[in-house]
């Protein structure tokens, strides 16, 4: 969300300051998460659609937003659309996943941004797999039925790459690395509200602020008495990012809908694998004050080892990576979400994603992304917002 903004700020003519704390920019949960462009199947456990409605015009957006703002096409980075395998213990019925992608396709069939998506979004069917089908791909000991989608995935630390190569390339950006925001202050002059943002390097005064932290976001929000808040938590995910010798093929496929997990094949050799029991490594409620895990290397073969026999007792064909593999990276990221509960509770808010995007006090602007895929879309809203135009 951040670069992305600088980047569409910058090349506008603005003068844009880009702040992280790390060496380096795009080291998080950006570049570290499966990178599903979504359009709403995940969330069949809202079945009132809102989340969907919310987060289908970022997801459609997406392709065409990013392509501009890198200057290259995702095509190498992303190879078959998703399908969703409904676990035994899902919290809501194969049924009810039937009806709920139904309802879900009719909606993208009317959406005005239908055609920028991978292929048409107007011919597209969430067809129900056959029983053969459906155990050729998964152990029916787990699984109670599979639908094709739309949906696609792409390799995000490609993107973040080739962000941070754009973000570097542009000088209207100054960027300051190892530089942690800890707080602002509001400023009233007679050429408007300005703000006074405090780093662990300096202090600056600007006129605009966006506030694209991830984690960091409530805490420097709260500083200048801003709360956009309702019920957060947050929980730091890990896993497994896997390179391959061989070409392998297994599917992208998300096992739905509750806490299991899913894989991800962008490209023949480069694949993600996540199972979130194993992956879960802490939450919190306390959104203001969460510290980063520091995992040790014993602890991420552990994470390693229970995410792959857990994927691969669902999904047997997942078992040939560890053949090929060359090499296993088990990487994550904070998960921020206005919602609480268990994922295995069909009554826990953490099914929602509809209380997300841009929150503006004065010249503040916080914003949410909710999901990846959203980050682009609401750069692009930021920036219109700012430069009037």
């Amino acid at each position: 969300m951040g670069t992305c903004t600088a980047l569409l700020l910058a090349r506008k003519g603005a003068d844009v300051t880009l702040y992280e704390a790390r060496p380096q920019i795009l080291l998080g949960a950006s570049r570290w998460n499966e990178g599903k462009i979504h359009l709403g199947y995940l969330y069949s456990g809202d079945a009132s659609l809102q989340t969907a409605k919310q987060i289908i015009t970022g997801g459609l957006q997406f392709r065409p937003l990013i392509e501009q703002i890198i200057g290259t096409t995702l095509n190498d980075i992303t190879q078959e659309d998703d399908l969703y395998l409904v676990h035994r213990d899902s919290v809501v019925t194969p049924d009810h996943v039937n009806q709920y992608f139904g309802n879900l396709t009719r909606l993208l069939h009317d959406h005005p941004d239908k055609e920028k998506y991978w292929g048409s979004i107007t011919s597209t069917k969430t067809e129900r797999l056959s029983r053969v089908e459906l155990e050729k791909l998964s152990n029916p000991e787990y699984v109670d039925a599979g639908f094709v989608s739309p949906e696609r995935s792409v390799c995000t630390q490609s993107i973040a790459d080739s962000l941070s190569a754009a973000v570097y390339a542009e000088p209207g950006i100054e960027v300051r690395t190892s530089s942690k925001v800890l707080g602002a202050k509001r400023f009233d002059e007679s050429t408007g509200l300005s703000y006074l943002v405090e780093t662990t390097s300096d202090a600056e005064k600007f006129f605009h602020v966006v506030n694209c932290l991830w984690e960091g976001r409530p805490k420097v929000d709260a500083s200048i008495g801003v709360n956009n808040l309702s019920q957060p938590s947050l929980r730091y995910r890990c896993s497994l990012f896997v390179e391959t010798s061989r070409q392998i093929k297994v599917p992208s496929a998300v096992i739905c809908t509750g806490p299991f997990g899913d894989i991800k094949s962008y490209n023949p050799k480069k694949f993600y694998l996540s199972w979130y029991e194993s992956g879960l490594v802490t939450s919190t409620t306390d959104v203001l004050n969460a510290v980063s895990p520091s995992l040790s290397d014993t602890e991420k073969g552990a994470i390693s080892e229970t995410t792959l026999t857990s994927i691969g007792s669902v999904i047997p064909a997942s078992r040939r990576l560890m053949e090929a593999s060359t090499r296993i990276s088990v990487e994550g990221g904070w998960v921020f979400a206005n919602g609480r509960g268990l994922l295995s509770d069909p009554n826990s808010s953490l099914h929602r994603r509809d209380q997300v995007g841009i929150h503006r006090t004065g010249n503040w602007y916080s914003v949410d992304t909710g999901k990846y895929s959203m980050a682009p879309w609401l750069a692009l809203h930021v920036s219109h917002e700012i430069l009037g135009n």
